[in-house]
């Protein structure tokens, strides 16, 4: 618990932060007097803004949404709102790595790479440096946001050439309910999927293959459950990217290496058993080891597509996501094989908090879903440009680029 502009706020209460902005939006349409002037003027505003100051305005933002959330993260660690099973996990693997047991993780006295395959921990674990303790895999945490709210405010601003735009799509963000799920829960590296992905996707889109390559490179040390997001965007690219196209299949291919064979091998030899430590979230799909599972869906595949929707509340899990965001992805069908590899291994999983997207687990699906939701919106903004042209105009509000 803490306060702003004396208000108590709890850190398990920003979930609900969409419906509360939302709500106040609407009182405000229903009371407000001559309220397409006021937004007209107040978008004519901010359009006048120089792209340059933008840019500033997207960098000062993220700097304080890293900080804001710092510091909560801090308060909420030193007033023991944080947990052994999963902050304290983390943080013993990165002191032991830094301090020469590489992976060590003590609560369960095992190589954490059998459990999670992060060796990113290598590059976490030297912030140990600075200050030895489990808050500074918080702050990383929270700098991570920050940086992915600045990718996607400019990736808006490429994508939609409106700067008001990329206010809304960025606020939409930072209030949706599910990052901020992540945020409170502890710290985990999937979380680092949001800025990664982010800021590749803007690369993608500005052609800066060299951060791309790097970006994903670094993907592929955070987790396992990275890479079938990485699969997926690299396809994205070798389809939908003529410029990319060697790259995407390179990405896509050795994403499926190293999946296979973290899974295979990689994981059973530090674990220094035959197994994987998750596999009992997938045993509804017909299998207690990961070859009895592949086998059972090769002879019998229907098994998998029923295991996507049943019980029927994963449905419900997944409108729940995309509400947030006003399913404008939906606007966008090619993105939406962004989504898909993500979504799929935690929908078909028999682990409720995994389907019901709680806690960290929709990590690896909000940046596709928010890249989506700006394709969506650009699309949008294309057929009611054409009805504009057909019907006239819609009011004043500029909602189609001046300037292309």
């Amino acid at each position: 618990m803490t306060e702003f502009l004396g208000m108590p706020i709890a850190l398990s209460n920003l979930k609900k932060s969409t419906f509360i902005i939302i709500a106040s939006i609407a009182v405000w349409f229903i009371f407000a007097k001559d309220i397409m002037t006021k937004v007209v003027r107040s978008i004519e505003y901010v359009e006048g803004i120089s792209l340059k100051k933008h840019k500033i305005i997207a960098c000062l933002l993220g700097l304080m949404v890293a900080v804001y959330l710092s510091l909560l993260k801090v308060q909420q660690h030193l007033v023991f709102q944080t947990t052994a099973y999963d902050l304290g996990l983390q943080a013993s693997v990165a002191w032991n790595t830094i301090h020469g047991r590489l992976f060590h993780e003590s609560l369960q006295n095992i190589n954490y790479l059998g459990d999670h395959f992060s060796p990113i921990y290598l590059v976490l674990s030297p912030f140990y440096l600075i200050w030895e303790n489990a808050a500074t895999l918080l702050i990383i945490q929270s700098i991570g946001i920050g940086l992915a709210s600045i990718a996607l405010y400019f990736l808006t601003l490429e994508k939609t050439h409106q700067k008001w735009l990329a206010i809304s799509i960025t606020s939409l963000f930072l209030f949706n309910p599910y990052l901020h799920q992540i945020s409170t829960f502890d710290f985990h590296p999937i979380a680092l999927a949001i800025p990664i992905f982010l800021w590749i996707l803007y690369c993608m889109e500005k052609g800066q293959r060299t951060s791309v390559i790097v970006l994903s490179l670094l993907a592929i040390t955070v987790e396992e459950t990275l890479l079938p997001p990485l699969i997926g965007l690299g396809l994205y690219m070798s389809i939908f990217h003529k410029d990319f196209r060697r790259i995407g299949y390179s990405i896509a291919l050795l994403a499926t290496v190293c999946f296979v064979l973290e899974l295979k091998a990689g994981m059973p030899y530090f674990l220094k058993e035959d197994r994987l430590t998750h596999i009992g979230r997938y045993t509804n799909l017909g299998g207690n080891s990961l070859d009895e599972i592949v086998h059972t869906l090769v002879r019998n595949p229907l098994i998998f597509f029923r295991e996507l929707v049943i019980p029927f509340q994963k449905v419900i899990s997944l409108f729940l996501l995309f509400l947030p965001v006003g399913f404008l992805p939906c606007f966008s069908p090619p993105t939406l094989i962004l989504l898909l590899l993500p979504i799929v291994p935690i929908v078909v999983s028999n682990y409720a908090p995994q389907w019901a997207l709680d806690a960290q687990y929709s990590a690896t699906t909000l940046p596709f879903l928010f890249f989506g939701s700006v394709h969506g919106l650009n699309r949008l903004q294309s057929c009611l440009k054409r009805l504009r042209a057909r019907w006239g105009s819609f009011g004043r509000v500029p909602i189609f680029p001046v300037n292309r």
